[in-house]
């Protein structure tokens, strides 16, 4: 876990830095690491914590995880729809069509935000609980 946690630390410090060429990008940082956590609590409130084999195990909230799946994956389906038909219908397309042009658009980092947050938090979370308990 705090493997994981440092991964996604580092890879939301690199969005941050990154983040000056289009500065509304830090609203959407800012909403997604407030929705993540938010996400988180909820999610740590609806575990299941149970002691077996000497130590504690957890069942998360299945629903979380695929809401956020959900929210990423709709959006890149989005943004991928909407590059094929401006394809198809032969529009005018100003930008080059390359994968640089997801890590651009505010929305799809502040879902990568809640993500990174909602993993931290929930993880921190996680560590606190266990320490707390008493088999």
């Amino acid at each position: 876990m705090l493997t994981k946690m440092a991964l996604l630390a580092i890879i939301g410090i690199i969005l941050l830095v990154t983040g000056f060429s289009h500065p509304l990008r830090y609203i959407f940082d800012a909403a997604g690491l407030l929705l993540g956590g938010i996400i988180a609590r909820h999610s740590l409130r609806t575990s299941a914590f149970e002691w077996r084999n000497n130590d504690w195990f957890y069942r998360q909230n299945p629903w979380m995880d695929m809401f956020l799946l959900v929210l990423f994956a709709g959006r890149v389906a989005f943004k991928g729809y909407n590059e094929v038909y401006a394809l198809a219908t032969n529009e005018q397309i100003t930008r080059q069509l390359n994968v640089t042009t997801y890590t651009r658009d505010p929305v799809v980092t502040g879902i990568i935000f809640t993500l990174i947050a909602y993993h931290i938090v929930y993880y921190s979370f996680l560590i606190r609980e266990e320490r707390q308990m008493k088999p």
